[in-house]
């Protein structure tokens, strides 16, 4: 406690320190977080200054920059990160300061608070009040024993104790039981039939003489007569070995029905004669008056306009969330597609400019032989025609090339567009052949070529581990549902 102690005042001595500092708009911030983003802000300044070793500084700042700049060149990348620094400290002085306080509360408590009476003694509840469980540690001669778990039942009545209590339970009792009802000699309300009377241990079940007049529930029935009806109420109370037999007799008279309950009966009443009154017209009027009373009616509409508002709002937000979703999965899916189909590229490159073809030439054919391929397949209407990424991005380097753009600049294009890491190595061969010659250009390709073809292997067991983490789930729910419906049937039966 003495080190949460310590810390909470070091923090409340940043808060204050920081409580002048200025808080940049770009921050969303709110009374509660507010000051400890001023903290954070004001340890960001002070750790920018030489208080610190270039290493740590370079340690603390410098890396999250880069990855800020990997993500977004055209951003601020220093702003970026100074950004996430203070965002990310605010968040830890928060949680720091909100989580000690909690754990120093609840430790003083517990610190304050003894379970043990004289060290030895767990009191108990009082009767009817139920058992509680304490973990307790226990030290002897022969060694320390840990968590040894004491369940403590609440305290049991003595007979004499019982004999006691009998009276004022009664009294209790015959209270309660009258719910809204004023005196037992004319009950018009619902009853309170209840189980158990607070601060007495016995358990209470009900009987009635007339269960239609009056059920063990304390509900009136229907057919109470209107100059009321004697019902005989017993109550059996029990109590461990103990069971005493209450009667209480009651006068029960029809429901008395709130104002409300009244008028809404005569409203209905005066409907149905209308109704009667008026069955050859085409029109059932409603009535403008009862008893004197004026009504005004309204219609009780519906709002499943707002409702189906709301949903379209809802699927809004979904859907233009779910595009992104749809864009990045289609993203990497090409990426993947372009991966499996390198090796196959970069061998027959390698065999075309092996048999003599230049760089540019073995471009062109291996577009080509696609193209062609892929027009046979058209023919073709059992065989579906599948897009080829990587070749469609070869065929818009070739009508660059064809169009007047430098076989090196388009190269570098292609390198730009694909964004995948081992066809610029292939482009940065390319553009070597281009620069300096056909010396060792075939040795590199068939090297590459080889390389590829390992990696292709460890590309397709990734996505097959991939693929088997999606059908995980199902699976599971499946499991599920074969447990539900073998488990179910064995407990209805039992």
């Amino acid at each position: 406690m003495t080190v949460v102690a310590g810390i909470l005042i070091i923090l409340t001595v940043g808060l204050l320190w920081a409580s002048k500092e200025e808080i940049p708009d770009r921050y969303e911030t709110s009374a509660v977080t507010g000051p400890f983003y001023r903290l954070a802000i004001k340890v960001e300044k002070r750790l920018r200054k030489p208080v610190l070793p270039v290493e740590l500084r370079e340690k603390i700042f410098r890396k999250n920059e880069e990855r800020f700049y990997l993500l977004n060149p055209a951003e601020n990348a220093a702003r970026q990160g100074r950004e996430f620094f203070v965002e990310k400290c605010a968040l830890i002085f928060l949680i720091l300061f909100a989580g000690l306080a909690l754990s120093g509360i609840i430790g003083l408590k517990e610190n304050g608070e003894s379970i043990l009476t004289d060290g030895t003694g767990l009191e108990r509840k009082e009767a009817g009040r139920g058992r509680y469980t304490v973990h307790l540690d226990a030290q002897t001669e022969n060694g320390e024993y840990k968590n040894l778990e004491i369940v403590v039942s609440d305290r049991i009545y003595t007979p004499e104790e019982i004999l006691d209590i009998r009276e004022p339970f009664r009294e209790q009792l015959e209270k309660e039981i009258l719910g809204g009802n004023i005196s037992a000699d004319h009950i018009s309300a619902d009853m309170n039939l209840t189980e158990s009377v607070k601060g007495y241990p016995f358990f209470i079940e009900w009987h009635s003489s007339e269960r239609k007049i009056l059920s063990p529930k304390g509900e009136i029935g229907e057919e109470v007569p209107a100059e009321g009806m004697l019902v005989m109420l017993e109550a059996i109370c029990s109590y461990e070995d103990y069971t005493e037999i209450n009667t209480f007799p009651v006068m029960v008279y029809p429901r008395e029905l709130s104002a409300a309950e009244e008028m809404t009966d005569r409203i209905l009443s005066a409907i149905e004669e209308n109704a009667i009154k008026t069955q050859s017209e085409d029109i059932l009027w409603l009535p403008e008056e009862v008893d004197g009373v004026k009504i005004a009616w309204t219609e009780k509409k519906s709002h499943n306009g707002l409702i189906l508002a709301v949903l379209i709002l809802i699927s809004v937000v979904v859907i233009y969330r779910g595009k992104d979703v749809d864009l990045e999965k289609k993203v990497k899916e090409k990426q993947d597609q372009m991966l499996l189909d390198y090796p196959e590229l970069i061998s027959k490159y390698a065999l075309l400019v092996g048999a003599g073809m230049t760089s540019r030439m073995a471009w062109k054919k291996l577009v080509t032989d696609h193209r062609d391929r892929n027009s046979e397949d058209g023919k073709d209407l059992k065989k579906e025609k599948e897009v080829r990424f990587v070749f469609e991005e070869m065929r818009y380097t070739l009508l660059e090339m064809e169009s007047g753009v430098g076989e090196l600049q388009a190269y570098q294009n292609f390198a730009n567009r694909v964004r995948v890491q081992k066809y610029v190595k292939f482009v940065s061969l390319l553009e070597q052949n281009v620069k300096l010659g056909a010396s060792g250009f075939i040795n590199a390709l068939q090297r590459e070529a080889a390389e590829a073809m390992e990696e292709r292997k460890s590309t397709a067991k990734r996505l097959g581990e991939e693929a088997g983490t999606k059908l995980l789930v199902p699976m599971m729910l499946m499991l599920l549902i074969v447990m539900v419906v073998i488990i179910v049937p064995a407990f209805t039966s039992i």
